[in-house]
């Protein structure tokens, strides 16, 4: 068996050009000429109008910059990709020349900051749409169709406002601006401010598809609040029929749709009554539950439509993720870089694939034969994850408190991604003991792997970028070579050259030449299957979710979401291209073990099965860890119970003056009672006391205040942080461009020194002020007459305003 490399690669076009140019465009005509305001901010800091000219011509696809300033090269570049991007959404864009023209007083035009407007103007003109004056836009654009950040937003939104701007799209998290007015320095949403005072409504946009949406909506219609939401309309696809082949996988996916639910609730109250104190991990694993649960409500959309595999997919991820917020949970000690609970969970997953593994070397299925290959090499999955975790001990030299967090986070999620890999091969294994067909394992597809091998590393030295996957599965298929798995290292090897293939094969194409593709791959791949009769499980669940995709392309088309269709149709390329390598290896196979007869058969000894989850709890080994465990929670709960009744017994500063101005009022009384101060004089100072108590209440308030606001503030900087990490962690993985990184790790970045500024300014405000003795003694009524002095008085400030002898009182300002 061989194989090739598609090197980008396309099968010729099936639908035809008429149909596909319908498909893309819903005209033929262009606008010829049309202007979009744009904006820019000049040095002395105040916002500046321009009017970016644009007119199409019969041409060649030339682009052309004629300014009345100078422009700068990466303002040139960026008009290119402005009309590169509209390839995604009219099919005729080369059969025009492009004339970019910036009108403007400055003396140069430099930066790609009017990117997002130039992309509108381009594909509206094609589309012979006019763009209302009354609508203005702010932000680069990547080659994605991403919308990134620029600077000084809060001074073009002003200049917008001014010339009659009724609608101003800004880059996605850039809302929030710190801007200096009358009323000082002040943290503002944008979308409130500018409605408010200015009378314009400023929207937020992630990208090319959003901002089309937007441009062409009636105004008055727009919600700031909601409309984002509201926008766009998910794709969900229509029900697939599936045929008898897939039903083992049906019954599969049943089931664990159900253990997981039951894994997602496990996790909810695990979190809920955890010992675990850290704030930041707290605010982890409710990003983590939030994000599991709706994986698993996804998960079971796709499985009543029949989409298993990515049903599949999606209900794996939330059974990691649940897993993970339970084991945490219920056992912080894991955090610890040396935990004790973590070294016994991985040798007991250990042992559980050891024994598993000793049972998928006995025999082959052939009656469930994919089955049989799937579960060996979900196991390779799970056993390269646990040596790497028991051989790779990570040592952090100087590390600051993000990256241990991100470290910590990477090991406990590799270990439960091998568990998870070990029970859907335990599902998997358990299927196939339904077999009336066993045979022995022999050395006939030995070497076919050594080609697929080779390609694989050829293909990997041209991509891009790495990939995990394909790093993962070819790493399985060498392992699973040396332990002598030749149909899983093959199945393995053929699925990493598939996804090598459909890398190189996306490249530089447009959305209409991927969708060609698509549906020829479908129709080929679809028509292979069929006429062999023979099963291709994992061929077939791979085809039905490039259907699914085709789908989506179609759905996206037509509701002008050109960068949603283009998604749709890589992510459909990659499985039609794992389903068509797929299909020589897996018929090549079954044409082997069809060969078989009765006499090769194996008499097979009954499988007992292990105790659910894999774990077993009964070894002595787990069995004293959870003694153990539970001796030290109750040791943690007597700790905290004592630490309570000390807190509850002791008081503030406040609350305690407070106290104290009580007692003397007490003892006012009973001078009273005694005669000792007249009545007048009793009300004179009870009013006098109650007016201080009233105050340190005040005060006492205002302070509660400043509590709550910098508790707000804790909890909302982890989960910044951890967006960060994720995102850095997402960026190293290649699954984010760089210019969608730089954009949300700018404002994360900024949001997180904000963040981390303002809870420093109010614990600052927080610090203890200096106690004041009080005295409780109450002067009689004749030192009262003699003295003429008042009983000591409180002395009032104002809230958290600190005083410095010798100094003016330092300017606080409390307002965000």
């Amino acid at each position: 068996m061989g194989s090739h490399i598609a090197g980008g690669t396309c099968c010729k076009y099936i639908i035809p050009a008429v149909f596909l140019l319908l498909l893309l465009s819903p005209a033929y005509a262009v606008l010829e000429h049309g202007t979009l305001k744009i904006f820019a901010v000049t040095e002395n800091g105040d916002g500046l109008s321009a009017d970016l000219i644009l007119d199409i011509e019969p041409g060649t696809g030339k682009v052309w910059s004629a300014l009345t300033s100078l422009i700068g090269t990466t303002t040139q570049n960026t008009e290119r990709i402005s009309v590169a991007l509209a390839r995604n959404y009219v099919s005729n864009v080369d059969k025009y020349d492009y004339k970019f023209e910036i009108s403007s007083n400055a003396s140069l035009v430099e930066g790609p900051s009017a990117g997002a407007a130039m992309a509108l103007l381009t594909i509206s003109m094609l589309q012979n749409k006019t763009i209302p004056p009354t609508v203005g836009i702010t932000g680069t654009i990547t080659t994605e169709g991403m919308v990134g950040n620029v600077g000084g937003i809060f001074e073009k939104a002003k200049e917008a406002a001014s010339i009659g701007t009724k609608l101003l799209m800004i880059p996605d998290g850039e809302a929030s601006q710190i801007i200096i007015d009358n009323e000082g320095v002040q943290s503002i949403n944008l979308m409130d401010y500018a409605l408010e005072n200015w009378g314009m409504k400023v929207v937020e946009v992630t990208d090319i598809d959003e901002v089309l949406s937007y441009a062409f909506t009636d105004i008055e219609t727009i919600d700031v609040g909601k409309v984002k939401e509201q926008a766009f309309v998910e794709f969900v696809p229509t029900k697939l029929e599936t045929g008898e082949q897939l039903a083992p996988m049906q019954e599969i996916l049943e089931e664990y749709i159900a253990t997981t639910e039951a894994d997602v609730k496990s996790a909810k109250n695990a979190l809920s009554g955890t010992l675990l104190s850290d704030g930041e991990w707290i605010d982890i694993l409710l990003d983590i539950l939030a994000s599991s649960e709706d994986g698993l409500k996804n998960a079971k959309i796709l499985f009543r439509q029949n989409y298993l595999y990515s049903a599949a997919n999606l209900a794996f991820l939330a059974s990691i993720d649940a897993a993970l917020v339970k084991d945490i949970s219920d056992n912080p000690s894991l955090l610890d870089e040396s935990s004790t609970v973590f070294d016994l969970k991985l040798q007991a997953l250990d042992k559980e694939i050891k024994n598993l593994k000793a049972d998928l070397d006995r025999f082959v299925s052939i009656d469930y034969l994919e089955w049989h290959i799937a579960a060996k090499q979900r196991l390779t999955y799970a056993e390269l994850n646990v040596n790497k975790l028991r051989t790779e001990k990570t040592v952090i030299l100087g590390g600051d408190r993000s990256t241990q967090v991100e470290l910590t986070y990477k090991r406990l999620y590799d270990y439960e991604s091998a568990v998870g890999w070990y029970k859907i091969a335990m599902q998997f294994f358990e299927k196939t003991q339904a077999s009336e067909k066993l045979v022995y394992s022999d050395d006939e597809f030995k070497g076919n792997l050594d080609q697929f091998i080779v390609n694989i590393e050829n293909g990997i030295s041209v991509l891009p970028d790495e990939r995990e996957d394909i790093e993962r599965r070819l790493s399985a298929a060498k392992d699973e070579e040396t332990r002598g798995w030749y149909l899983a290292a093959l199945f393995d090897a053929a699925t990493t050259l598939s996804f090598i293939n459909a890398e190189l094969a996306v490249q530089n194409q447009t959305t209409g030449e991927l969708y060609d593709m698509l549906v020829n791959k479908i129709e080929a791949v679809e028509s292979t299957i069929n006429e062999t009769g023979r099963q291709f499980v994992w061929a077939r669940l791979y085809l039905d979710h490039a259907k699914y995709f085709k789908n989506a392309v179609d759905f996206y088309l037509e509701r002008n979401q050109g960068l949603r269709a283009l998604d749709s149709a890589r992510g459909g390329i990659s499985l039609v291209y794992l389903a068509e390598g797929l299909v020589p290896v897996a018929n090549e196979m079954y044409g082997y073990y069809d060969t078989f007869d009765e006499g090769d058969y194996v008499i097979e000894i009954p499988y007992s099965a292990p105790p659910a989850g894999g774990i077993n709890f009964n070894d002595p080994v787990v069995l004293g860890l959870s003694t153990a465990i539970i001796i030290a929670v109750l040791l943690i709960l007597l700790l905290l119970i004592n630490t309570m009744h000390r807190v509850s017994g002791r008081s503030g500063p406040l609350p305690a003056q407070i106290e104290n101005i009580r007692k003397i009022e007490s003892n006012l009384e009973k001078s009273l009672l005694k005669k000792k101060i007249s009545e007048d004089e009793y009300r004179k100072l009870r009013d006098q006391y109650d007016e201080q108590i009233a105050g340190l209440a005040r005060k006492h308030a205002e302070k509660s205040r400043h509590v709550i606001e910098m508790t707000d503030m804790k909890s909302k900087l982890p989960a910044f942080q951890h967006s960060l990490r994720g995102l850095e962690h997402n960026y190293k993985r290649g699954l984010v461009t760089r210019d969608d990184y730089l954009k949300h790790k700018n404002f994360l970045n900024h949001t997180i020194v904000y963040l981390s500024a303002e809870i420093k300014r109010e614990g600052a405000l927080l610090k203890p002020e200096k106690k004041k003795k009080l005295s409780a003694k109450i002067p009689d009524k004749t030192s009262a007459k003699s003295t003429g002095k008042t009983p000591p008085k409180i002395p009032e400030k104002k809230p958290f305003e600190k005083t410095n002898k010798g100094k003016k009182p330092e300017k606080t300002n409390t307002k965000k």
